[in-house]
């Protein structure tokens, strides 16, 4: 044999060492019934939801749109000059969209967040404030300055209660209906608090609204009224006796107005308001004469050279006739020791004299006692 044929000492004494039993079917299948099975180490898992659970992807946008609501509410703290003033959600909400970049966010959105973590201390609150919309307002503060939101802490904060009540609402649901949606659709909105000034403006406007209805109603009515087609009169309701009943009534309307303004005390006559415009002029003209024979104690002028002096100083248009049946109860009735109109053939004068003039309060009391 050649070397590499020829065993070993060394295998010689392991092939010694190898013990081979044979062991007969029936052996190990008595050992097998003998043996008593292990209990597993684990229980089987259960159907539960856990806390630690991935969640779905509405709610992880929900998360998202949590993370962009903050975001937006301290770019506007730092630009407006702090978070403890109110703010208005009408301007807020384009700036969460913009940062969100899902869809635009309504006002319900932001009551839906907002409503998760009201039930372990709100820290935000939705004021009604009637016309000028709703406002946002921090109620608490966290023991920081105003102008300081920390915003990790509260989006950590907002997660643990979204994972919470996420959690409670999967355990209480049946598998087939275990949706993000359907647990978004049936989340509570935040109420909203209405201040008294908005109640006081509330009621206010609303009986406003009540009278705009009521007009709108009648309005309605009478239009309605006026589109009603009317019963045509045909040719034969349109006799004799008819045009002369209608004939009848008429005429006794005409008398009916003709006594009662018979009734009536008559009204003034021409000359009587002529006369009553006259003594309305008199205390502008006494005015313009005191100008006219002023440092003089006796003044002359000729009728048409005072027609034109008037004119051109009273405010109101006057007419010839009107100076000359001013002037001439002036002479006559109110102050004629002031002034006197002299006629001479076809010539008219008038003379002013400055000592004859009264006072004003005496010349309101002899127009007041002429009627005026």
């Amino acid at each position: 044999m050649s070397p590499s044929q020829t065993p070993t000492k060394n295998a010689e004494r392991l092939f010694d060492r190898l013990n081979i039993r044979a062991t007969s079917p029936a052996t190990q299948t008595s050992s097998r019934k003998g043996k008593t099975l292990e209990t597993p180490p684990t229980s089987p898992e259960s159907d539960t939801v856990q806390p630690n659970a991935v969640l779905p992807a509405e709610l992880r946008d929900l998360l998202s749109l949590h993370t962009s609501f903050l975001t937006a509410l301290s770019l506007h703290s730092a630009h407006n000059g702090g978070s403890a003033s109110a703010i208005s959600i009408k301007a807020l909400l384009p700036q969460i969209t913009a940062n969100w970049r899902k869809r635009s966010v309504t006002l319900p959105d932001i009551r839906k967040i907002l409503a998760l973590v009201q039930q372990a201390g709100p820290s935000f609150a939705l004021e009604d404030r009637a016309r000028a919309g709703v406002f946002l307002v921090r109620t608490e503060q966290s023991g920081r300055t105003n102008n300081y939101i920390d915003e990790g802490e509260l989006n950590a904060f907002f997660e643990s209660c979204l994972r919470k009540a996420w959690v409670k609402w999967a355990n209480a649901t049946p598998e087939g209906l275990l949706t993000g949606r359907a647990f978004i659709r049936q989340l509570p909105l935040v109420d909203m608090v209405q201040t008294e000034t908005a109640k006081n403006t509330s009621a206010l406007f609303s009986r406003g609204q009540q009278r705009l209805t009521d007009l709108k109603a009648g309005q309605a009515a009478a239009k309605a009224e006026a589109a009603t087609p009317q019963t045509p009169v045909t040719s034969i309701a349109k006799d004799t006796t008819g045009i002369q009943n209608r004939n009848t009534s008429l005429l006794d309307r005409i008398l009916a107005k003709q006594a009662v303004a018979s009734s009536l005390p008559a009204g003034p006559t021409r000359s009587e308001l002529e006369r009553k415009s006259a003594l309305h002029r008199v205390e502008d003209v006494t005015r313009v004469l005191d100008m006219l024979a002023a440092g003089q104690p006796r003044a002359s002028f000729s009728m048409t050279a005072m027609v034109q002096h008037l004119q051109q100083s009273l405010r109101t248009p006057i007419t010839r006739e009107e100076v000359e049946r001013c002037l001439g109860i002036m002479a006559t009735e109110i102050m004629p020791t002031f002034v006197r109109v002299i006629s001479s053939g076809s010539m008219n004068g008038v003379v002013v004299t400055k000592g004859g003039k009264i006072g004003f309060a005496d010349l309101k009391e002899r127009l007041a006692n002429a009627g005026a």
